[in-house]
Formats: C-alpha cells, sequence, structure tokens
C-alpha cells in the first residue's frame, strides 16, 4: 500500500467500493467519473433512490438495471474494500488518480482502475508492448528474447501478458537486461498465471509490475483475457508480433492496437510455420517488417537514445489524445458496437454501418479487387473528411482479419459472401 499513501484515502475507498458492485464495468465507472468529478463515487454511495437514477442518467446512462445494484451494494461498507486491499500488498490506481496512465486515458475503452503488484510504467519512458504465440519455436524464443535484451538495455520498457512462449521469454529477457517489464493478467494481480511463469512473476514488481483491472483473488478465465489485451496495447506506445497464428489471442491485441492508433511491426517467418502465418499476413496487409531490434529502434525514435526521443513521443500521444477526445464525444451507441467489435474480432456477425471509418472502408469494398490508392478518395468522400492512407490501411487490416475482406497482392475487395455495399462511380 506504500503507492496510496499519497492518494486521498476517502476517494480510493469509494472507489473501490464502486469497481466492486457486481454487474457494472468499467464503461459505466469511466463515464461516472469523467461526467462528474472527484467525489463522485462518495456521492452515489450516499445517494437515494431518485438522486442514484439522476446520476445515471447525468452521465448518459440508463438506470436500468444499474440504479439497483448500487443500490444493493451500498450496504457494503468501503473502508471493508480498502482493509482487503492492504492484506494484498497490492495498490489500486482509479481514474480518479493522478497516477491513472495517460496512455490508458486515450484509448477507446479503457479500464477504471488498476491494481499494481510493484509498480506502473513511467509515463516519460519509450514503452514496446512485445506479444506472440504460446507455442512459440525455438527461434520465435530466440528471436523475442533478443529484441527484448537489446531494447530493454536502450531504456524501452517492454509490455506482455506474462503467457508461456513468446510473452514470458520478453518479459525475462528484459529484466535479465536491467530494465523495466510489465505484465498485464487476465486474472487478479495477486495470481500467477501461468504457474509456470512464477519465476517471472516474483521478479517483476522489483524491475516494474504486475497489472490487472480485475479484483485481487480473480482466477483466470477465457472470457478475461480478451478485455485485457487493449490494456496490454494501451500502455505501449507500439507493437511488436514475434510469432503468432492467424488465429488466435495475439491478433485480439493486434486488433485492439489498431483501434488505439499504434503502430504494429512483425517479424516475418518461413512461410511452412505456422505460427508466423499471423506476422506474415500482417506484413502483406501493412504492418512494419523488423528483422533486427535495431530497425525496430530506428522506425520507433529515428536512431537516437530515448531520451532524445521523447519529444517525438509527446507529439505522438497529443495526436493520440486529440483523436481519443474526438471519439469520445461520439453517441455512446458507438463506442459500444465499437467494443463489441474489439471483443469479437472474428465474429461471423457483420459490422454496422454507421458511417465509421471501417464501416466507410466496407461500403467502399466491391468484388473488384483495387488498391489502397485507388479506394481512398471513395472512403474519404463516405466519411465526409481527409482520410489518410495510414488510416485507410489499419482500416483494411481489421477487415481482412474478421474475414470480411480479402487482399491479394497488395489489392483488396469484399470476402467471398460479402455483399456489404456497392462502391459508385467516382
Amino acid at each position: 500500500m506504500d503507492q496510496n499513501q499519497n492518494e486521498n484515502r476517502n476517494e480510493l475507498r469509494y472507489a473501490l467500493w464502486a469497481d466492486s458492485i457486481p454487474g457494472i464495468g468499467s464503461r459505466t465507472l469511466v463515464g461516472l467519473a469523467a461526467g462528474f468529478g472527484p467525489g463522485i463515487f462518495e456521492r452515489l454511495y450516499r445517494a437515494g433512490e431518485q438522486e442514484i437514477e439522476d446520476l445515471l442518467v447525468g452521465a448518459g446512462l440508463s438506470p436500468r438495471p444499474f440504479a439497483e445494484r448500487i443500490r444493493r451494494a451500498q450496504k457494503n461498507d468501503p473502508e471493508e474494500f480498502l482493509k482487503a486491499l492492504e492484506t494484498t500488498g497490492l495498490s489500486f490506481v482509479s481514474w480518479e488518480s493522478l497516477r491513472y496512465p495517460d496512455r490508458l486515458r486515450v484509448i477507446p475503452d479503457p479500464p477504471f482502475g488498476l491494481f499494481v503488484k510493484g509498480q506502473l510504467p513511467d509515463p516519460d519512458a519509450p514503452s514496446l508492448a512485445v506479444i506472440g504465440s504460446r507455442e512459440a519455436t525455438p527461434r520465435g524464443r530466440e528471436t523475442a528474447r533478443r529484441f527484448s535484451l537489446w531494447l530493454s538495455s536502450h531504456g524501452v520498457q517492454i509490455i506482455s501478458g506474462m503467457a508461456r512462449g513468446i510473452d514470458s521469454v520478453a518479459g525475462t529477457a528484459a529484466v535479465d537486461a536491467g530494465g523495466k517489464s510489465f505484465a498485464v493478467l487476465g486474472s487478479g494481480a495477486d495470481v500467477c498465471y501461468p504457474k509456470s511463469s512464477w519465476q517471472l512473476y516474483e521478479r517483476l514488481p522489483e524491475r516494474g509490475g504486475v497489472l490487472s483491472e480485475y479484483l485481487p483473488g480473480t482466477a483466470p478465465a477465457a472470457a478475461l483475457f480478451p478485455r485485457r489485451n487493449r490494456i496490454i496495447s494501451g500502455l505501449a506506445d507500439a507493437l511488436l508480433v514475434v510469432e503468432a497464428a492467424r488465429k488466435s489471442g495475439t491478433m485480439i491485441t493486434v486488433g485492439a492496437a489498431l483501434d488505439q492508433g499504434k503502430d504494429v511491426y512483425a517479424v516475418p517467418g518461413r512461410p511452412e510455420d505456422a505460427t508466423s502465418a499471423g506476422c506474415n499476413d500482417l506484413i502483406r496487409q501493412g504492418a512494419g517488417l523488423v528483422n533486427t531490434p535495431e530497425e525496430l529502434f530506428e522506425a520507433l525514435y529515428g536512431g537516437e537514445n530515448p531520451s532524445d526521443a521523447m519529444w517525438c513521443l509527446a507529439d505522438m500521444r497529443r495526436e493520440r489524445a486529440e483523436i481519443a477526445e474526438q471519439k469520445r464525444r461520439a453517441e455512446r451507441t458507438e463506442r459500444e458496437r465499437a467494443a463489441y467489435v474489439q471483443e469479437n474480432l472474428f465474429a461471423d456477425a457483420a459490422p454496422a454501418q454507421d458511417g465509421t471509418l471501417w464501416s466507410c472502408v466496407l461500403l467502399a469494398l466491391t468484388g473488384e479487387p483495387r488498391t489502397a490508392e485507388e479506394l481512398l478518395p471513395g472512403v474519404s468522400e463516405r466519411a465526409g473528411r481527409r482520410v489518410s492512407e495510414t488510416e485507410l490501411r489499419h482500416a483494411l487490416s481489421r477487415l481482412c482479419l474478421q474475414g470480411l475482406a480479402a487482399e491479394r497482392f497488395g489489392r483488396f475487395s469484399l470476402a467471398a459472401g460479402q455483399e456489404f455495399g456497392k462502391e459508385e462511380d467516382m
């Protein structure tokens, strides 16, 4: 609890209380915090029935079914949640805290809070997510170790999910290099998963930290991992994929990174290796190809030392913050739809044709293959603004990953069986 000593203890206990309400998730809590500011959760705890509904409506939320859940939770003492946290050795950083990572504030679906074992990533240091296959090949493991050792020794923080394979190798290499490494778990931060990574789990708090949005004691479950992936990419300036199959948790993280406007890089692999098929697909669809950590460092920081390249990262974060602010002003239904698509990356259901960029791209595609340059004018017209080629290629990559679009020799078309729209003659 040392890191919480400087926090407002009163705000902390009520934030913990709110985070522990069954059936109320991050979107609702962030909506309340962003809408009303400090003190909202104490006010909510003490509110009567009508005031609860008024507060929910004021934050753009429907009182049903949240109001009843809040009324039931008012029977619980917020102080007990704070005392329980102190027994775990974890700290808690909520949306209201000044320590909440700025990198997460600007993503489309930020977590309300993080439970932390150790420390948070340094907001002023460069940060890279290194992810890949759990069934990593010896070549993939050596590549992940080589990249992480070199980058860590040059001041880059390494973010991963601590999964067996590429993630755990990358995290361990960063610690071995004396650098900083952080793992985002799909369980409580006090639960080591997988157990095979226990040595890394024990070392991380000394050289970084273990983070989770889930309550202490939460057991790992398949449904929790896709959502934690948005935090892995959200904490990083860019994403590096070392090995990945075509349909995998790694690709869900790639989708989250693209949604967040992050650059994606991949290490190419042999065509016959299934564990490299995802990397090769990403490169073909526009991801940056890197063979050495020096190449990646050059691409991200222009070959300068990280401390000298902070101006570049600061500009990049400011630009992304402006984009995120525009997204937050959009209708709540759009945010929910975008989150649904992110969590169901390979769902068969067609996306809503609601004027968002990737919907505009989908509507511009036909059965006739065309290059990104050929598609750009039509997409810009549909979007009602000038769309950059980088934005377009990111959207095309998402659609290809979802199976809604197809790419062949740099030309894109609707995937077989899709009939979402027809491009008009320009």
